[in-house]
């Protein structure tokens, strides 16, 4: 327990003393708790979700495959990927990759679902190597496929907007 000073009356107090004796008869406040959310219970859709790597992390990945391979990871236009390019990055660097295999897959995932790579996918003609070269022709289900992901986020983002504005009006 912590010792309180004692306070004996010898004369009338100030305000200023008599502030500090209110303050000090006061319960100390307890410290703020967030509420215990269990790994894969966050709030989203399609139920629990898989742990997540904290986003430091991820955009870490993501920034070191820009940086490592530029002929092929672009911010603003994206080329198409090689089939299982990952391989070919683990081969790259042996046993002992600068991050983990693991974050490189997530980062690559993160990477391909992206509008950027999306329209890279409907733009291009041809899969690309680590080295920015055409390895593979695009088959047209990819490109139709490419449509659909880029259509149902653009509907998703319409039914969001939508719904916020049906809130703003009932309110």
């Amino acid at each position: 327990m912590t010792e309180r000073k004692k306070i004996t009356l010898k004369a009338n107090l100030s305000t200023e003393k008599l502030a500090e004796l209110e303050e000090m008869k006061k319960p100390a406040k307890p410290a703020e708790r967030k509420p215990f959310v269990r790994p894969g219970q966050g709030a989203g859709r399609g139920g629990p979700r898989r742990h997540q790597p904290p986003i430091s992390e991820l955009g870490r990945t993501v920034k070191w495959l820009y940086k490592t391979y530029p002929d092929l990871f672009f911010k603003e236009r994206s080329k198409p990927l090689k089939r299982h390019v990952e391989k070919d990055i683990f081969e790259a660097f042996g046993d002992k990759p600068p991050v983990t295999k693991r974050m490189i897959k997530k980062a690559l995932s993160h990477y391909v679902y992206s509008y950027p790579y999306m329209n890279g996918v409907l733009a291009s003609k041809g899969r690309y190597d680590l080295k920015g070269k055409m390895v593979e022709e695009l088959e047209d289900e990819h490109k139709t496929f490419a449509i659909d992901w880029l259509r149902g986020r653009e509907e998703e983002k319409a039914s969001k907007d939508s719904d916020e504005k049906t809130v703003d009006k009932k309110d």
